[in-house]
Formats: C-alpha cells, structure tokens, sequence
C-alpha cells in the first residue's frame, strides 16, 4: 500500500487549523466570466417531415452530385457552362 494513503499522511496534511472568515468582503474577487454553454440539438417531432436531398445534376431526390450515375438534365447543362467555383488549396 502507498504512503500517501495512510492516516499519519491524513493527519499531517489536515493538521493546520484554517481560519474563519468574518464575512464575503474578504473574500477574493475575481472576474466574472460569461459562461457560453453549445446550443443543444433540436429534437425532431416524429410528425415533422424528414428533409430529403435533391441532386443538382440529375434533379433526382436521395443523392449527391458526386455519386450521380444519372445522365445530367438540359436544365443543370445550361447552368454548368458558368464558372464554377475555385477553392483555395493549402
């Protein structure tokens, strides 16, 4: 067993008397600090409906463009011929 753990140890570490104080003008002050809690996750009513994706190639719902094995639509032809976005590379 450690010697930490013995009661000559207990003794000595809590063997000072501590001193009482009078009232909370002594007291440290400290500053208060805002406490910022996260924001809690909504729980969804099961009445709610489910939101569901839209593939902005193909127009078909429950997939990404990325994973689109559909042939694209006029619609979204017209809309690629603009520039696309460039993403900044690290």
């Amino acid at each position: 067993m450690y010697t930490y753990f013995s009661v000559e140890k207990f003794k000595v570490a809590y063997a000072l008397e501590i001193a009482l104080m009078a009232g909370k003008d002594q007291w440290m002050h400290m500053e208060t600090i805002e406490k910022i809690y996260p924001k809690k996750k909504r729980i969804v009513p099961c009445d709610e409906p489910k939101k569901i994706h839209r593939c902005p190639r193909c127009g078909m719902y429950g997939h990404h463009e990325r994973t689109c094995k559909n042939p694209a639509s006029q619609a979204s032809d017209h809309a690629s011929t603009g520039k696309k976005k460039e993403h900044k590379r690290a």
